[in-house]
């Protein structure tokens, strides 16, 4: 048993192992030493036989624990590795397969499974080309083949489609494995490389959306590495540069810099800002950069650097905003007009905000806010409650049910409140807004308020005013009504139903009531024009008689107008009744007396024409023979004293000429038949001119006349220089006549008024003066403010009366400044500037030398027959006298019928006349019929009508009759002689 007990163990090493290891362990547990061993059987063994034997056994019992150990360690083991095969080939995040040479799965685990969305247990001998994305079908039987064909392992990529229908993108890595030549069968590594794909294909769509934004038409893009050399330029860049293509495609980068940087307005801010960004790459760069032709560029830079803050480089797009430029300048422009719109509007605009949580503010309020509520606007931005605070608590909740109102319904709003002064009073402030829904759901106004206290007082004053007029339309025994056009509605004021004797309780009278109550013609005359007003508007006012009066109204004015709609449609008309009983009777009265007073102008008329003419008609005499002997005396014999006699003939004469000229001018003044002539008048050459005429006669007295301006002038203004000339010699001689000694000071100026510009021309002397008593009459026709003054210095005192109304006719006056007795006047001509184009401010007077008087120019010499007609035997010798003195042949008829008989015979003759002379008021037969027959005729002969008719209306009454030119008497020799050398010569 020992020996079997021996040869059971094992040989090896292992054994041998095994067994020093439980005799080590047994040696601990058991002392050998101390054993105390009896006898187990009988005494067939030994003692020493018994005790190997008990530790072979104990041995052999420690060597099988040993061995248990050893096997439960090596199953743990097998259980470990087990696992971690599952992990590493089930659970692998990379799919594994096993593939037949025909195609079909042999094996899958978990992962590859879970990849095609399907049990494992349905994968094994399933072809794998059923997964294979069928666009991708060739490319896996390709690969298969070629992995049929060789040992090589192959990658690839391809598309499956899980069983959900859901495609993935997967990479293969194949290898065969070969039994023998029919035993292959292909390993495949599955790897879903999906989101790979979807990166790649995120990252192929940036680069095509990068290069497109490189290649961008709008921005010019340049992209430098960190050496500061040129990586990429896109075309918008050259072409907002005009780099041409040698430049651009030029190695040197300074050339195309070079060529940019000479295009900017400030080219070294250019370079220094280019310089300061690329020395610090960290930063972000924004300006704006102005070029030459005027454009201006958006230039923006960034760094490009890697996540570790590594420098590659900076990119630098340029945009052109000159447009945009353009459109802020208008857009600042515009928002500046409307801030100072708004700061001029007597309210305030406004935007009001209704948040959703109830609360208000204003976005925006113009500066008028405060002249409304004493509040800034800028206090009310964010909160508007300070406003609501000021408003009247009576009005507070009327106001915000409208705002509520107008939010919920978006309709617009106007309201008005009272806002309390702390001096008791109160202002009506008006609110009207028009509401819009905000994308946060608040709602926004936009309005305008407006202080309306004025408004609310004139209602109430029109309240009062209504009643008023009614109290007034009774003591004016007047009505008033409308007629609306389309529904043929009338509505009669109450005093109208009592002025026409009708029920003020009852309906409007129709219109048969109404033409009832007038004459037959009257009646008519009404509906006409009431027809003619609903048909085009014509207004009208219609007198007619009362036929059968209800009350004493005799006699009615009916007065009407249409009103229009915005579409220009008459509505409707309206008008007043008035009682004019004693108006038309006082009209009958006052015609009678107009009548009257008619016949008196038009016998004073005709006085005055007749008067003129029997003045001038000796005055031509006069005058004409003072000219003669002055002209034709012998000045080398004729004595002092004759010439002095002379010179007194022709002062009287010219004295008398301007008597009856005033006269005249008065007379049609008063006539309303005095007219004004507007035209380009020069008015330094009419101030100077008047200097001029006035300077040798203050000369001869001994005074200094000065012609100033007191600010600058216009050398052009629209006026009547006739009538401008004639008020300025009339208050400048009259300065000169008046004043002994001292000056006369002519200033001019241009006051600008609220209407408009005006005109003052000062005339100041150092005259006499005058009481305060003497300047009340001044203006007076036929006055004078001294007696003594007429006996003195002689006139009729017309003169300042005759300035002073026909500057009233220009739309000015005349009027005294100042006077004092022994210390001068001021007279002020007062005149509305009106400026013609090209009209030029002058601020002094360009001075003149004051001519010689030149001697009177020699008599023009005519050559041919002159035709007189003329009633006066003094003019008729007068008057043959210097046309035979000048050289022509002068025929004298006594009156227009001989004029006609002469110049009839002459034709006969075959002696034709050159001219006709003819006077107007002759016997037998007037120059202005004589005229009308000889053009009747056929005559061709020119016709000058010498007249002492000197009235604008004379003129053109004979040039009416067929004259061709006009003179009036007395005549100047040296006038009557040019104007007949000139129609001689029109005739031949």
């Amino acid at each position: 048993m020992t020996q079997s007990l021996n040869t059971n163990p094992k040989t090896s090493d292992s054994r041998n192992t095994l067994r020093s290891h439980a005799e080590a362990i047994l040696a601990k547990q058991t002392n050998v030493h101390s054993a105390k061993l009896s006898p187990v059987g009988s005494s067939t063994i030994s003692a020493e036989e018994a005790t190997r034997l008990v530790h072979e056994l104990q041995v052999y019992q420690v060597e099988l624990e040993l061995q248990n150990e050893e096997l439960r360690r090596t199953q743990s083991e097998l259980e470990a590795s087990r696992f971690r095969y599952f992990d590493l080939y089930e659970l692998a995040p990379t799919g594994y397969c096993v593939i037949s040479q025909a195609g079909k799965i042999d094996e899958a685990n978990l992962t590859t499974a879970k990849l095609l969305g399907v049990d494992r247990s349905k994968l094994i001998h399933e072809p794998f080309s059923r997964f294979v994305y069928v666009e991708d079908q060739d490319l896996f039987y390709v690969n298969f083949r070629r992995l049929d064909k060789s040992i090589e392992p192959l990658s690839f990529e391809l598309r499956l489609v899980k069983v959900s229908g859901e495609i993935v993108w997967v990479q293969l890595a194949c290898v065969t494995i070969a039994h023998g030549e029919e035993d292959r069968h292909v390993r495949i590594c599955i790897t879903d490389c999906t989101e790979r794909k979807v990166v790649e294909e995120k990252l192929c769509n940036r680069t095509a959306i990068f290069e497109a934004i490189a290649d961008s038409p709008l921005d010019g893009i340049l992209v430098i590495d960190a050496e500061g050399k040129k990586v990429h330029q896109n075309a918008r860049l050259l072409e907002l540069w005009g780099i041409p293509p040698e430049i651009a495609k030029n190695p040197e980068d300074a050339v195309q810099a070079q060529a940019i940087c000479h295009q900017t307005k400030d080219p070294k801010g250019y370079v220094d800002r280019i310089a300061y960004l690329v020395s610090h790459p960290e930063l972000v760069g924004r300006d704006e950069v102005e070029l030459v032709d005027g454009r201006v560029f958006d230039r923006y830079t960034v760094p490009v650097r890697s996540r570790n803050g590594e420098d590659y480089g900076r990119i630098w797009t340029f945009r052109d905003i000159t447009e945009q430029k353009r459109a802020q300048r208008f857009q600042q422009e515009s928002l500046e007009r409307l801030r100072k719109i708004s700061s001029r509007l007597p309210g305030a605009i406004y935007q009001l905000r209704m948040r959703q949580d109830g609360s208000y503010c204003l976005p925006y309020v113009s500066d008028g806010l405060y002249s409304l509520f004493g509040i800034r606007p800028e206090n009310v931005l964010e909160d508007a409650s300070a406003i609501f605070e000021l408003i009247h608590p009576d009005d507070l909740d009327g106001l915000l049910a409208t705002i509520k109102m107008s939010a919920d319904e978006l309709a617009p709003f106007r309201c008005e409140f009272r806002l309390p002064s702390a001096d008791g009073t109160q202002r009506w402030i008006s609110a009207n807004a028009i509401p819009e829904r905000q994308p946060d759901n608040s709602t926004l106004w936009h309005g305008y308020l407006n202080d309306v206290t004025a408004s609310h007082k004139a209602e109430n004053d029109l309240q009062e005013a209504k009643m008023r007029l009614e109290e007034a339309q009774a003591l004016a025994r007047m009505g008033n009504w409308t007629y609306e056009i389309e529904t043929a509605k009338t509505h009669w004021s109450k005093q109208l139903f009592y002025l026409l004797g009708f029920d003020a309780l009852g309906n409007e009278p129709s219109d048969q009531e109404i033409y009832d109550l007038l004459p037959m013609e009257d009646a008519a005359k009404l509906d006409e024009a009431i027809k003619a007003a609903s048909k085009d508007g014509t207004p009208y006012s219609v007198v007619v008689g009362i036929r059968q009066p209800r009350s004493d109204v005799r006699y009615v004015r009916w007065e009407g107008r249409a009103r229009r709609n915005r579409g220009g449609k008459i509505v409707c008309l309206y008008g007043t009744c008035a009682d004019v009983t004693k108006e038309v009777e006082r009209e009958k009265a006052l015609q009678d007396a107009r009548n009257q007073a008619d016949a008196a102008n038009r016998a004073k008329s005709e006085f005055l024409a007749n008067m003129s003419h029997e003045i001038r008609t000796p005055l031509t005499a006069i005058l004409g023979f003072a000219d003669m002997l002055r002209e034709y005396e012998n000045q080398e014999f004729v004595t002092a004293q004759r010439l002095n006699a002379i010179d007194t003939i022709a002062s009287a004469g010219q004295h008398l000429l301007t008597i009856i000229n005033d006269i005249l001018d008065l007379s049609k003044i008063e006539a309303d038949k005095a007219t004004i002539k507007l035209s380009n008048t020069p008015l330094m050459e009419v101030l100077s001119e008047i200097e001029r005429l006035i300077r040798p006669q203050a000369t001869r007295k001994g005074l200094s006349l000065t012609l100033k301006l007191l600010t600058p002038v216009p050398n052009q203004i629209l006026s009547d220089p006739t009538r401008l000339r004639q008020i300025l010699l009339n208050l400048v001689g009259n300065a000169v006549k008046f004043t002994e000694r001292g000056a006369i000071d002519i200033i001019a100026s241009v006051i600008a008024l609220p209407e408009n510009c005006n005109l003052r021309v000062d005339i100041d002397d150092t005259g006499p003066g005058m009481t305060s008593e003497q300047s009340q009459s001044l203006f007076h026709a036929f006055i004078q403010a001294d007696n003594t003054v007429t006996r003195k210095h002689g006139g009729t005192g017309l003169g300042l009366t005759i300035s002073k109304r026909l500057a009233k006719l220009m739309g000015g006056d005349v009027t005294l400044l100042r006077t004092e007795p022994g210390r001068g006047s001021s007279f002020r001509l007062s005149l509305p500037v009106m400026p013609v184009d090209g009209s030029v401010l002058v601020d002094r007077i360009e001075t003149k030398t004051v001519a010689e008087i030149a001697p009177a120019p020699a008599m023009v010499e005519l050559r041919g027959r002159i035709l007189l007609a003329e009633d006066g035997l003094d003019n008729q010798r007068l008057l043959s006298f210097i046309l035979r003195k000048a050289g022509a042949t002068v025929d004298v008829a006594e009156d227009g019928q001989v004029a006609l008989d002469m110049l009839n015979k002459s034709w006969e003759t075959n002696l034709p006349y050159d001219l006709l002379l003819t006077d107007i008021q002759m016997p037998v037969m007037d120059g202005c019929r004589l005229a009308r027959t000889i053009r009747s005729q056929g005559i061709k002969i020119p016709i000058v009508a010498v007249t002492a008719h000197a009235l604008a209306e004379d003129r053109q009454k004979c040039l009416e009759a067929g004259c061709d030119d006009y003179l009036s008497k007395p005549v100047d020799m040296h006038t009557l002689t040019n104007v007949c050398s000139k129609w001689i010569a029109t005739q031949r």
